[in-house]
């Protein structure tokens, strides 16, 4: 046991006597060195703790920067994902141009330039970026040099553009197209055959529109003893487009024209109906030309509607290309003029 005695400066009061255990004097011991590792644990902690936080503040910093260029990379991404879709849509618009003046699909057919590549259907990184934005203009600059071109050829070719075949032949938002272009498994016979046009299903007395300038050459019912295919076809009105195209509207209601009519663009032919072999009131609507061969061949109509808007109009090319050289039904004499 270890005493401790406090003696006060004033020799009047008392002398104050503290005894301490062996055990209290460990604890003591304990308590000091206790003391002692912590200032000196603060002393050689205290600054890497300090530079720990400055570290963190900083990776802060530079993550709130990083997250707000990831934002601005973001935006410029649909920034130029928006200009990549307009490209695409004008790459398919030139390709059907290219089709309805002529001109061959890998060539202007003046100035040399070839028809614009689709664009990637992969969005890139931040680092190509630049490289990829770049290849979009350089093809939006192609398809604005082309669109000059063919409004060229448009202006020269003038007499072309008011008779070529380039409108839906009945009001939009009337119709479902219920057969499409191509081979189909044909509803009466239950094999499968070469259906030469598009089928609108659309109620009874809907108005059927020509689809360009031109002139009627049939309107009527075609005799069952000349044809039975083209007797099939119910009331039909044929239409010649100048020397390229001829258009065909079939199962018609009421005929509305006469052969040998002269008739333009939006005028009214007949109306819809469920005449020949038909199933159900509709339109059945062809193009013929021989703008790729000697014969009126027909092709498929939705690369001519420019007025609507058709989904994978990349494949409606590809099919129109493949088919062109499909069995079809000659057409007659009487069509013609």
């Amino acid at each position: 046991m270890i005493e401790i005695q406090i003696h006060p400066s004033d020799i009047r009061k008392k002398v104050r006597y503290f005894f301490l255990t062996g055990r209290q004097l460990k604890l003591m011991a304990l308590g000091v060195a206790g003391l002692i590792f912590f200032f000196v644990w603060a002393i050689l902690v205290a600054p890497q703790s300090f530079t720990h936080q400055v570290k963190k503040a900083r990776v802060a910093q530079e993550n709130t920067k990083n997250t707000a260029l990831l934002n601005q990379i973001q935006v410029m991404v649909n920034f130029f994902a928006k200009d990549s879709d307009a490209l695409e849509k004008n790459r398919q618009r030139l390709e059907n141009l290219y089709y309805i003046f002529g001109i061959p699909l890998k060539s202007s057919g003046q100035g040399g330039m070839s028809l614009p590549s689709p664009p990637a259907k992969t969005l890139p990184n931040e680092r190509a970026l630049p490289l990829w934005y770049e290849r979009v203009r350089e093809q939006t600059a192609v398809c604005e040099n082309l669109c000059e071109e063919l409004n060229t050829r448009a202006a020269y070719f003038k007499s072309l553009t008011h008779t070529v075949p380039s409108i839906c032949p009945i009001p939009a938002g009337s119709f479902v197209v219920t057969s499409a272009f191509g081979y189909r498994i044909n509803p009466f016979t239950g094999k499968q055959d070469f259906h030469q046009g598009l089928d609108f299903s659309c109620p009874e007395e809907t108005p059927v529109w020509s689809v360009g300038d031109g002139i009627v050459t049939f309107a009527g019912r075609y005799p069952l003893s000349t044809s039975v295919a083209w007797w099939r076809y119910g009331n039909i009105v044929v239409v010649e487009h100048g020397d390229s195209f001829i258009t065909i509207y079939a199962h018609l209601g009421v005929v509305g024209v006469r052969t040998g009519e002269k008739v333009k663009r939006w005028q009214k032919l007949g109306t819809s109906g469920n005449t020949g072999w038909s199933t159900r009131p509709h339109l059945h609507y062809e193009i013929r030309t021989n703008m790729f061969g000697e014969a009126f061949a027909p092709i498929d109509p939705r690369i001519y509607i420019l007025d609507l808007n058709w989904q994978d109009m990349d494949k409606i090319l590809a099919q129109a290309r493949s088919n062109l050289g499909s069995q079809f039904e000659p057409l007659p004499l009487a069509f013609r003029r």
